[in-house]
């Protein structure tokens, strides 16, 4: 039988163990660890200072190119468009600094903006009665009318693009009436700080800048519908040579899938996209179709040089180029 004796010897034994651990904690194991994790720190606190540094480095390069991309672009560009009548829309979500980027290229180019027009959210959130009573209103003054099955969306496009083409017309009242019942009411349609300072030959539509993953992996639960944005381009194309500017991922996306006759520039946000506008028009006002960008669905990076034809003087009303 084990006596106390054992016990005693085992507790002894115990604590003898704890105090040399403690010991040795507290002297030469306890300075290795010490070296060894501010080693580590060190290391680690190197390396992010050298990703910082080569980070800003990165950018300095990024920022000095687009300059250059930019001021190459502008000599390029200049003249271009010079007579040409153009129309910018903005889609719902579409950024104001592109908006005006895109204005600000075109204008560098000799294009007159006659008319910079942003579509709003009620093309989503009102009721769908009473969109589709709307449209109906709307393709009374539609000429040609619309196809049978188009949707409201594609009827108020078709409206806003008729208003663009034949604004100025002396004998045609169907412009100014149409301008009204998009942008008026309690829920207008569209915004349009001031009237079109003349009828237009083309439009350049900018959609929204790609949507954060965070925000595409949680979506809210009361989340709006989404706007058939690839269908109101295809209405505007239809009446219109059309550009249009937005995410790779979405908009620009949508229409080169549906096969639109017109010309697409992907990577909104990014100077090469922008400094694409005027040449990818004047390519379009040439008649030639292209997928602009760095996408996987872009056929080149960059539009044609196309020499376009001095503009021939109509009178208001009719069809410009």
């Amino acid at each position: 039988m084990i006596d106390f004796r054992y016990h005693l010897v085992s507790l002894i034994s115990v604590f003898l163990a704890l105090a040399v651990g403690i010991v040795l904690g507290a002297g030469p194991l306890r300075e290795g660890i010490g070296e060894s994790l501010t080693g580590q720190v060190e290391a680690l606190r190197a390396d992010r200072d050298a990703l910082r540094t080569e980070l800003e480095a990165a950018i300095v390069d990024v920022n000095d190119r687009d300059a250059w991309i930019g001021a190459m672009g502008e000599q390029a560009a200049a003249g271009r468009l010079d007579g040409r009548t153009v129309a910018v829309v903005a889609l719902p979500g579409a950024d104001d600094g592109d908006v005006a980027a895109v204005v600000d290229s075109l204008g560098v180019a000799g294009a007159q903006v006659s008319a910079a027009a942003r579509l709003t959210d009620a093309w989503t959130t009102t009721d769908p009665t009473f969109r589709q009573t709307f449209a109906q209103q709307l393709a009374g003054y539609l000429d040609p009318a619309p196809a049978a099955d188009a949707s409201p969306e594609e009827v108020m496009a078709l409206a806003l693009a008729q208003t663009l083409r034949d604004w100025a017309s002396a004998d045609n009242p169907n412009p100014a009436i149409l301008l009204e019942l998009l942008r008026g009411g309690d829920q207008p349609f569209i915004t349009l700080q001031d009237d079109p300072t003349s009828a237009v030959g083309s439009v350049v539509v900018v959609g929204p800048r790609p949507v954060p993953e965070a925000a595409e992996a949680s979506p809210s639960p009361t989340a709006e519908p989404e706007l058939d944005a690839a269908a109101i381009v295809g209405a505007v194309v239809g009446t219109l040579p059309t550009v249009t500017i937005g995410a790779s991922d979405d908009l620009i996306l949508q229409i080169r899938e549906a096969g639109l006759p017109t010309s697409t520039i992907d990577s909104i946000g990014e100077v090469p996209a922008t400094v694409s506008v005027p040449f990818a028009l004047a390519a379009e006002l040439g008649g030639q179709h292209g997928r602009y960008g760095f996408a996987a669905s872009a056929n080149r990076p960059v539009p044609p040089l196309v020499d376009l034809a001095a503009p021939v003087e109509v009178p208001a009303g009719e069809d410009q180029g």
